[in-house]
């Protein structure tokens, strides 16, 4: 198992991996988006899935199907890999030859993000259509601080990319063969780094694409896109806001369900006014 540390405060000895950290979160703030490093899924894997607030679940039992030394073997190959990135440290020599089952690693600033995000999120985001099968929909990690929970969101996207093992050619599936393959180690995620304003414009655009009807139902019926953001409070504990989103025509018909219960009824709203409801929830929660 490979245990990771996390990101430090301003007061630890590794000032430089803060300062970097610092910088993601001030482009983020300045362009809206900061480009993350693409990872695969086994690399996901070697970081350590236990801690890990979403897990895809065909990548998990692929994972979890492997013997111990198939995984040890994977793991030591895909952090090689981070290393030769630059995405983080590789042990030194006394703990690369230390036999115990946890090995320490620092990672840099953008990997560090990626984990922080994806094993302590203030916040997160996830989109679904009721009722299909997807494997590309939208992830978005809250983070931040004690005095700013979400600073800014880390959004990740699986793709239909796969990376070959071996050769490191980079092949693009159809949308069946995605579907098909799923649970393969060697599949792309896609992460960046999104202020909380630009995190709800693509939340809307995610929102506002057609959906197709699922064979045998009303193709002038197609199945609503909902949005659902989960944090925890302190005294309450894990609260949800949920976003029900019917497209057609040139607006759209939005329904609210906020955290405390209360039901707002559907109202009629265009992108830019769904991208401004949704970027509140992510930022203040609403």
């Amino acid at each position: 198992m490979t245990r990771v540390e996390p990101p430090r405060r301003a007061d630890d000895p590794r000032e430089s991996d803060v300062a970097q950290a610092e910088r993601l979160f001030a482009l983020a703030e300045r362009d809206g988006a900061v480009r993350l490093p693409d990872l695969l899924a086994v690399d996901l894997c070697a970081l350590g899935v236990g801690g890990q607030v979403l897990v895809d679940g065909p990548v998990l039992a692929t994972w979890a199907g492997l013997d111990a030394d198939a995984r040890a073997r994977l793991a030591v190959q895909a952090l090689s890999g981070l290393a030769m990135r630059g995405l983080l440290d590789p042990p030194d020599e006394q703990a690369a030859g230390d036999t115990a089952e946890t090995v320490s690693l620092r990672l840099r600033a953008p990997l560090s993000m990626i984990l922080a995000a994806r094993t302590r999120p203030t916040l997160l985001a996830v989109c679904t259509v009721p009722g299909q099968q997807q494997y590309a929909e939208p992830r978005l990690y809250g983070v931040g601080d004690a005095a700013s929970p979400v600073r800014a969101l880390v959004c990740e996207q699986a793709t239909r990319d796969r990376v070959e093992f071996g050769t490191g050619e980079r092949v693009e599936l159809t949308d069946q063969q995605a579907v098909e393959r799923a649970g393969e180690l060697n599949q792309v995620f896609r992460f960046a780094l999104f202020s909380p304003h630009r995190a709800g414009r693509v939340l809307a655009f995610w929102a506002a694409a057609p959906v197709a009807a699922p064979n045998g139902q009303d193709p002038g019926s197609p199945p609503p896109r909902v949005v659902e953001v989960y944090r925890n409070t302190e005294g309450t504990g894990l609260v949800r806001d949920r976003v029900q989103v019917q497209a057609g025509g040139g607006t759209m018909a939005v329904e609210v369900t906020r955290a405390d219960g209360a039901r707002q009824a559907a109202a009629h709203q265009d992108q830019d006014g769904l991208a401004a409801l949704l970027a509140g929830i992510v930022e203040v929660g609403g």
